[in-house]
């Protein structure tokens, strides 16, 4: 077999099996044709196991030299995921990245909104106005109450159907993996949502809910460019995207509830540990708790 068609075969794959989103396909495409092109010596037409240990490892070490950490680590989990699915399927008898080993990154805590910002943020969407109409006020409103009171991912959000949240408790949403959670819907959201679906025309269960003026689906980048428009107006100086609205429900969950397990549910997260960020926000409690305590009665 051709390395390109073992990347074809990986690649339909990941979409059609793991249900992996669009950009998350195209990023382990690139990555995994990247580092065949980095080994001048491999031909993409050359059988597939002659990549080597110490071929992939150099191709990391450039990456990390020439951009970071992070980036080399998510090349290395593309590689990894493409020479395990070789392996499982007697593509190829040997994993090169079996050793591999993550580098090493500072642990950053996630960048969110506080109550009062995500406040001052949600009045400046209430407040906005559109010339194109009331149907694209009250969709803002809806997106924005979404994200914030859901943790919602973009592409989560931007592919719910009106059937997913109408005349439902609950929105269903179908996340990474194509694996389903079922959130609460907030009042806030059941609020926007009504006001919303009493300017959508003709609508029915499989219409997307999050249309543009002439009621296609909208798409991530619309939302990402509405989400700092919105942050400008509210005069809100932090770097704010889709997902950090996602941060700022976890968040806001875990500080009033502290209760992780459910918040893991909530965020769809497969592992405990990558819910455990958020329990950052304890710190300055405990240390008032601390220092609280007087033995000198």
């Amino acid at each position: 077999m051709k390395f390109h068609e073992a990347i074809d075969k990986y690649i339909n794959y990941i979409k059609n099996t793991k249900g992996y989103s669009d950009r998350t396909i195209e990023s382990y495409r690139r990555d995994i044709e990247q580092a065949v092109a980095f080994v001048d010596a491999i031909n993409i037409e050359s059988n597939i196991a002659f990549l080597k240990f110490n071929d992939i490892n150099k191709f990391l070490d450039s990456v990390a030299i020439k951009f970071s950490n992070k980036t080399r680590n998510r090349k290395m989990y593309s590689l990894k995921s493409f020479y395990i699915y070789l392996k499982k399927y007697g593509i190829v008898n040997n994993n090169p990245c079996d050793v591999l080993e993550s580098a090493k990154m500072k642990k950053k805590n996630p960048v969110y909104l506080t109550k009062k910002e995500a406040k001052r943020f949600l009045e400046s969407v209430n407040e906005a106005t559109y010339r194109a109409g009331i149907l694209l006020e009250r969709r803002d409103k809806l997106i924005f109450n979404i994200l914030i009171f859901t943790g919602a991912r973009v592409s989560e959000l931007i592919n719910l159907n009106v059937g997913d949240v109408y005349n439902k408790d609950t929105i269903n949403i179908i996340g990474k993996g194509k694996k389903e959670r079922e959130i609460p819907i907030h009042k806030n959201v059941k609020e926007a949502l009504n006001l919303y679906l009493n300017e959508y025309k003709d609508y029915n269960s499989t219409s997307p809910l999050l249309v543009s003026k002439s009621y296609n689906r909208i798409g991530a980048r619309t939302v990402q460019r509405l989400t700092k428009k919105y942050c400008n107006y509210a005069g809100i100086n932090k770097e704010v995207t889709p997902h950090k609205l996602r941060h700022t429900f976890a968040t806001m969950f875990f500080s009033k509830t502290k209760d992780l397990r459910t918040l893991q549910e909530l965020l769809g997260h497969e592992s405990l540990a990558t819910t455990e960020i958020y329990t950052h926000i304890n710190n300055k409690d405990k240390a008032k708790k601390v220092n609280s305590l007087d033995f000198m009665e």
